[in-house]
């Protein structure tokens, strides 16, 4: 097939309509479009479209609203996986520069048979020549001779270096991390920062949630109280689980009520999976 040829603003406004979108204010929407790629924008048509791609006459108002939803809440996914993610840094380096050594983590031994430790290696020092020019970089390779502690490579690693750390551990490591630090247990924990680093991942690309599925599935536990499936709220649970700052996680809660009810005539909550108990499984 041939490369679709690009369309003008104009033209797109054109298709919005010819979908069965009412743009009541020419100038309002030539601005958004102006401002949001309309590539990423046709994807919020999508729950709303029929067969044949059309819809029933609706505002376009409400997929620029539905949009600025979105926008809103990646930013509040966005404080609660740093809340986390600084969490599970500390808890990691901590157990295993204290069970071993703070340089352990440089022997293939502390790692279980699945660990690919040259690989493991060479993005240590990846980590390492990207943060080059770092004061902490330059100060470890002039006083320490190169040698970084466990507690400060760490800070490097991306969410996905840091769940992969977490997988090869040993088995008795793992389960002793689940259970004191996340009270679950080791297979929970694995497959929850997993759908985790997915989930930063997409934060981090501006990913659109609404009406997402997501690949990394959570695995069940029976400390939550859900069957868990590829929709936002089961991320939600898991952000939920791995929080261990219940204080701050009731105070970011009532956030999410108050965003929910801002945009309560907008979204619709079975589009990101909530069910009707969504309140007292989260709260």
């Amino acid at each position: 097939m041939e490369v679709k040829k690009a369309t003008s603003f104009e033209e797109q406004i054109k298709r919005i309509r010819e979908y069965g979108f009412i743009v009541s204010d020419l100038s309002s929407c030539l601005d958004f479009l102006q401002h949001a790629n309309y590539y990423r924008l046709s994807a919020y048509f999508a729950p709303f479209q029929k067969s044949n791609k059309q819809v029933d006459p609706m505002p376009f108002e409400r997929i620029i609203a539905i949009y600025e939803f979105d926008s809103l809440l990646r930013t509040w996914l966005y404080e609660q996986i740093e809340e986390i993610e600084f969490y599970l840094r500390t808890q990691l380096a901590y157990y295993t520069a204290h069970e071993y050594t703070p340089l352990a983590y440089l022997d293939e031994k502390m790692f279980s048979d699945r660990h690919d430790h040259g690989t493991f290696l060479s993005k240590i020092e990846n980590c390492i020549y990207e943060n080059r020019r770092t004061l902490v970089v330059r100060h470890h390779k002039q006083r320490y001779a190169s040698q970084f502690p466990i507690w400060v490579i760490i800070e490097f690693f991306s969410t996905s270096m840091l769940s992969f750390f977490y997988a090869d551990l040993k088995r008795i490591d793992k389960k002793s991390l689940a259970k004191n630090s996340f009270q679950t247990g080791d297979r929970q924990l694995e497959s929850w920062l997993r759908a985790f680093s997915e989930l930063r991942n997409k934060c981090a690309h501006y990913t659109r949630f609404y009406y997402w599925t997501f690949t990394s599935i959570p695995r069940n536990s029976t400390e939550i109280p859900y069957t868990m499936d590829a929709t936002l709220f089961s991320q939600l649970l898991i952000l939920k689980a791995l929080s261990q700052n219940k204080r701050k996680w009731a105070i970011s809660f009532e956030k999410l009520r108050e965003l929910l009810d801002q945009y309560d005539t907008t979204i619709e909550l079975n589009h990101i999976g909530f069910p009707p108990n969504w309140g007292e499984l989260l709260c």
